[in-house]
């Protein structure tokens, strides 16, 4: 209806480019809700969480509640994993539009690994609460286990320093522009984005990014064939030139 279309129009700058798995995250829709409530929506929780408290909830099985365990109750929800959804959606829509530094790409990088991450999480302390045949202390444990973990990788993502994400924006984007597949639209916005990044420089975080993904670093086969990361230091040295030019 009406109500829904409204909510649909206000929420579509901060989803865009969302999956529904993330969308579907107890802690990112209760961010959604507040935000776009005006607080209300906390306003209104608050007393309910003072009342019954984090771990009561679950205990009494109200996560199951298919509305309240979802959208009142979410016992994985603190006020760092809502920042880090509002930050990560602000900078979606930076990097989106061409007009992102290269710390924010980083930085854009690690908050999407965290939130991959928090998702994992959630559902693991799902499985683990619905489990009635263990100990309902033990689930407890491991789930404020889970939950801490989490918590702990959140605050260190948005305690980055500047230099921690400008060094992750130079691998993803020196990857990119490496891409033999790439548009010349992306290789084009990749070049400018690094046009103040020594070669060197370019050259190192090249080799970085592609053994953090497991690739061998050897240019050149045994027969003298180009291998996949000599392809790309081929590809960034003719690039580079289209960058010095």
């Amino acid at each position: 209806g009406t109500l829904a279309k409204l909510w649909g129009r206000a929420i579509w700058p901060a989803v865009e480019g969302t999956s529904m798995e993330e969308l579907a995250a107890p802690a990112y829709f209760e961010y959604l809700l507040n935000s776009y409530t005006g607080g209300l929506y906390k306003t209104l929780t608050e007393p309910i969480d003072a009342v019954a408290g984090a771990k009561s909830r679950v205990d009494k099985g109200l996560h199951t509640y298919p509305l309240v365990g979802r959208l009142v109750l979410s016992p994985y929800s603190d006020r760092r994993i809502s920042d880090l959804h509002e930050a990560r959606g602000t900078l979606r829509r930076r990097v989106g539009s061409g007009v992102a530094t290269l710390e924010e790409v980083g930085k854009l990088r690690y908050m999407d690994r965290a939130a991959d991450r928090l998702s994992e999480n959630a559902r693991e302390q799902q499985t683990i609460l619905g489990d009635e045949s263990t100990p309902r202390a033990e689930r407890m444990a491991k789930s404020d286990e889970i939950r801490s973990a989490g918590l702990d990788l959140v605050q260190r993502t948005l305690d980055r320093s500047d230099e921690e994400n400008r060094k992750a924006g130079i691998r993803a984007t020196v990857y990119r522009l490496t891409d033999p597949n790439a548009e010349q639209s992306k290789i084009d916005a990749a070049v400018k984005l690094l046009a103040d990044v020594d070669p060197r420089e370019l050259r190192t975080a090249l080799k970085e990014e592609c053994l953090s993904r497991g690739q061998i670093v050897i240019r050149v086969t045994s027969s003298g064939k180009l291998t996949s990361y000599g392809t790309r230091v081929k590809l960034l040295n003719q690039r580079l030139v289209q960058k010095e030019d």
